[in-house]
């Protein structure tokens, strides 16, 4: 029997929008995220939240110019990580 082992996959980013995290930019990180399989965390100013759901997402209370860590674990994590960057951020 083969146990697969799945790394985590950290990418740090800087929240560039204005505003901070907004409920339409958190939705589509959502609907991004809920695409894989992956289990994916954003981190922020020492707290964390699942990037599948909107309400956590909006906790988070991300200011503009805010250090963001995404962390996805799983099958697709590399994949999860390269749509969130590049669809969301």
């Amino acid at each position: 029997m083969t146990t697969l082992v799945h790394q985590s996959v950290p990418q740090m980013m800087v929240l560039t929008n204005p505003i901070g995290w907004h409920l339409r930019q958190a939705a589509v990180l959502v609907k991004t995220a809920s695409r894989f399989t992956s289990n994916i965390i954003v981190e922020c100013c020492g707290r964390s939240a699942s990037a599948k759901s909107v309400i956590a997402i909006l906790g988070l209370i991300a200011e503009a110019n805010g250090k963001l860590c995404i962390k996805a674990t799983g099958p697709d994590a590399h994949e999860a990580i390269h749509a969130i960057t590049s669809e969301c951020l």
